[in-house]
């Protein structure tokens, strides 16, 4: 009874992640979206007819989250649910990821509010959607790099640049979030010395191994041209709207603002 007491606060953190999950899970059975479960669905199984990514299978939104989903449709027998559960295992699990940060950075009460707000926010998942992947490999980073241990914070930075194949449009907070981190390091240490760069070289190498491992398999298989076709979409959607991106950005918060 006494540790169940001692605990009571991460049973909680569980609690609110497993409501989370297995009502995902269930109102996923009665309600498919055409539009948003069929692109997940149709590049996934593009990799399992062993269509060439990028080439041959459009890839929506990071390399890894087509190769994953079309790992689970493979071990389930194409069953589009099991997808939606591993999204949905994927918020849930940094619901409670959450929870303990914000218990490790406020206290008990605050923690359990904090968390309650969220949930009640965005309960389930509502797509079998990459930010939920995203979401997760972000809060594994961030856990990571609070710890006191420097095995754990170098660690890190592989799950923060890992998030990149995951959801290609979030490299760009990626790196500035590399950046500024780096920089908050600098401004903190006292005495800056050769031990300190070199714990700094080697947080970026890890930061850089999944990337060199994505470009490897990229110029390998002769890729590269078509992924930069599909990088550049943002581009050749502002050119097709005769639009800027200043002007979306002032739009956007035009809107905001009603």
């Amino acid at each position: 009874m006494i540790k169940i007491i001692k605990y009571k606060t991460y049973i909680f953190f569980f609690t609110i992640s497993l409501i989370s999950f297995f009502y995902s899970v269930y109102q996923s059975l009665y309600n498919y979206d055409g539009f948003h479960s069929g692109l997940v669905l149709f590049s996934a199984d593009g990799l399992n007819k062993n269509l060439i990514p990028y080439k041959e299978v459009f890839i929506h939104y990071g390399f890894l989250t087509t190769y994953v989903n079309s790992l689970i449709l493979k071990l389930f027998d194409n069953n589009l649910v099991y997808i939606f559960s591993a999204t949905s295992l994927s918020y849930s699990a940094s619901l409670f990821i959450l929870g303990i940060l914000m218990k490790k950075f406020s206290s008990q009460n605050f923690s359990i509010i904090g968390l309650s707000i969220i949930f009640f926010l965005h309960p389930f998942t509502i797509y079998p959607w990459h930010s939920y992947y995203t979401f997760l490999l972000f809060n594994i980073f961030l856990i990571l790099r609070v710890s006191d241990k420097l095995y754990f914070q170098r660690i890190s930075y592989l799950f923060l640049s890992s998030t990149i194949l995951f959801n290609e449009s979030f490299k760009y907070a990626s790196f500035l979030i590399l950046l500024f981190d780096f920089i908050i390091q600098i401004l903190k240490e006292k005495k800056i010395n050769f031990d300190f760069f070199k714990n700094l070289l080697a947080k970026l190498f890890l930061y850089l191994i999944p990337i060199i491992i994505f470009f490897s398999y990229i110029f390998t298989n002769e890729l590269f041209e078509y992924w930069k076709v599909y990088s550049q979409m943002p581009k050749v959607f502002l050119e097709l709207n005769n639009v800027e991106f200043y002007e979306i950005l002032v739009h956007f918060f035009c809107y905001i603002k009603k």
